[in-house]
């Protein structure tokens, strides 16, 4: 581009910029003042790609790469832009350029990519909050488009309703199933031999004995003992927080808790794939039931901590691009333990609204520990945190220091509360339930621990 068509280009998207902005908020935009070059609408919808890029990576993590096949989704778009803007020239009353309503259109794309960006980064402790804001973004977005169509044709719905009908498509088109552009890296330089996206074939046919190879490396129970048995249960890969907690939990359990060779470790993440069960819905389901068959149903204690975020509506993510798995509910995880026949349970959910998990498994023979109650968010994950605020209290903290899981949750809640309050964040207000019988039942255990013989 030569030095003084460059010089003009600046301003120009400044001014495209400016207008897509007002657009974005209703404010009524200057038609003549768009410059409608090829150039100016190609570098929007790069500026458009770009925000897209860095949005997926606040929201997936840094780890990954640019998959250039999802392009073709990606620009899907373009072509029904292309058209409407064709539409517009044709019938505006303000003698507009062909490119003037992609242009437009792209401007005020690019603001609320903008948008997209910042709601992404400002709310990675909730995620569940970020489709809510998507949904909302993409409403704005098309009631903004028919405005902007509408005043850059300077008509009335008679004439406009074939504009708006093709400018429709493209948010209907964005909730078609699609490959995101911002993925797990796939290439050896950047996944060494210790870790492997899960749709590689070694690791995908590696997957298929590692749960029965735990399951039966699983020791029995031993008679007149209250054995403690272990299931840890880190579900969502796109972040290492929940895969280090396991780390450090499985072995606590096996050391201080007496667990060695009766813990079962599922864990969603591309550093484990190859050495560890997934953890998953079904996985969990089938090592409760190996549990179950090992254990003395009247006499021994199962110990399950599930770690992920969690939403508004009390599900547990399972997450592990691009497999499609399902979440786990109070509901479903009852289910199982029941099937599988297990009566002495201490369950441990760490998530966001997590409180919702405590009335549906709570019983006579059930503790149930969570992060959070049922309608605040926990704290602490991300791929560069060690635990979670309630993962580190619990495990890390207190638990290396008595064996009493109810003594550990109540220090525990009360040094959570005052990080979140010197961080400046609402309180998650961890909760617990503990059943009467259960309550015996672990004197036991906690006797046993703390005996000349306790490993």
């Amino acid at each position: 581009m030569p030095a003084l068509d460059f010089v003009q280009f600046i301003p120009a998207l400044r001014r495209n910029l400016n207008q897509g902005a007002r657009s974005m908020l209703v404010l009524q935009p200057a038609p003549l003042a768009y410059s409608a070059t090829l150039a100016q609408l190609i570098t929007l919808i790069v500026l458009e790609l770009v925000l897209t890029v860095l949005s997926q990576v606040a929201l997936y993590g840094t780890r990954g790469e640019i998959n250039l096949w999802a392009l073709r989704g990606a620009l899907f778009d373009v072509p029904f832009v292309l058209l409407a803007g064709w539409w517009v020239a044709r019938v505006s009353l303000r003698g507009l350029h062909p490119l003037s309503f992609a242009v437009a259109l792209s401007s005020m794309s690019v603001a609320f990519g903008v948008a997209g960006l910042l709601l992404v980064s400002g709310l990675q402790s909730r995620a569940d909050w970020i489709w809510f804001f998507y949904w909302g973004l993409t409403g704005w977005w098309w009631i903004c488009a028919c405005v902007l169509l509408a005043r850059l044709t300077g008509r009335g719905i008679r004439f406009n309703w074939r504009g708006w009908s093709l400018i429709s498509v493209i948010p209907l088109a964005a909730q078609l199933p699609s490959v995101p552009l911002w993925q797990a890296r796939s290439d050896e330089a950047a996944d060494p031999p210790h870790r492997a996206s899960i749709e590689r074939e070694a690791a995908f046919h590696a997957q298929a004995g590692l749960l029965d190879r735990d399951l039966q490396k699983l020791l029995p129970q031993r008679p007149g003992v209250v054995d403690l048995y272990f299931a840890g249960f880190a579900s969502f890969a796109a972040e290492d927080v929940f895969r280090k907690e396991i780390d450090v939990i499985g072995p606590l359990m096996r050391e201080r808790f007496d667990a060695a060779g009766r813990s079962v470790l599922l864990v969603n993440n591309a550093s484990t794939v190859m050495t560890l069960p997934l953890a998953t819905a079904t996985n969990l389901a089938r090592t409760l039931r190996g549990i179950g068959e090992r254990i003395d149903r009247e006499e021994d204690v199962l110990v399950v901590y599930l770690t992920s975020h969690g939403s508004a509506k009390h599900e547990l993510a399972v997450d592990f691009w691009p497999l499609r798995l399902d979440t786990i509910t109070p509901a479903s995880l009852k289910r199982m333990l029941d099937d599988a026949g297990i009566k002495w349970r201490v369950l441990i959910v760490s998530a966001c609204y997590s409180g919702g998990y405590v009335e549906p498994l709570k019983n006579d023979n059930t503790l149930v520990m969570t992060a959070s109650d049922a309608t605040n968010t926990s704290f602490g994950c991300g791929s560069e945190s060690d635990f979670t605020y309630f993962g580190r209290a619990l495990f890390d903290e207190e638990l290396r220091r008595t064996h009493s899981f109810a003594e550990a949750f109540g220090r525990a809640r009360v040094s959570i509360g005052e990080r979140e309050k010197k961080m400046g964040h609402d309180l998650s207000n961890p909760q617990i339930s503990i059943g009467s019988a259960i309550a015996e039942k672990l004197k036991l255990v906690e006797a046993r621990l703390a005996g000349p013989a306790a490993k």
